[in-house]
């Protein structure tokens, strides 16, 4: 992903799985850049790096549009793993539940 200056946020959890294990997860959601090719649009990436190796590319007509959907899509990849394994926010320590995503991400 683009520097550190180009994020709208990053957030730093924790995946533990059912055995116990801690694993870091890092997400990171990039400031929206207009594009001219291959088609004008509006574009914003993100990642869940600790899960995915995989940048999501997030396209839309407006700014606001492609960084609404990208929070979207973010929320359901996050919820994804919230149900196979508890997140939990490195800062504090907080648990994340399924509804805890939903109502922080929008």
């Amino acid at each position: 992903m683009a520097g550190d200056d180009d994020l709208v946020f990053e957030w730093a959890l924790t995946r533990v799985g059912p055995s116990g294990a801690r694993d870091p997860i890092r997400v990171r959601v990039g400031t929206p850049h207009y594009l001219d090719e291959p088609f004008p649009c509006w574009r914003c990436i993100f990642t869940v790096e600790g899960h995915s190796d995989r940048t999501f590319p997030i396209f839309g007509a407006t700014a606001l549009q492609a960084l609404s959907l990208a929070l979207k899509i973010l929320r359901e990849v996050l919820g994804g793993i919230a149900s196979e394994a508890t997140l939990v926010e490195a800062e504090t320590g907080e648990i994340l539940s399924e509804q805890t995503l939903s109502d922080a991400i929008h």
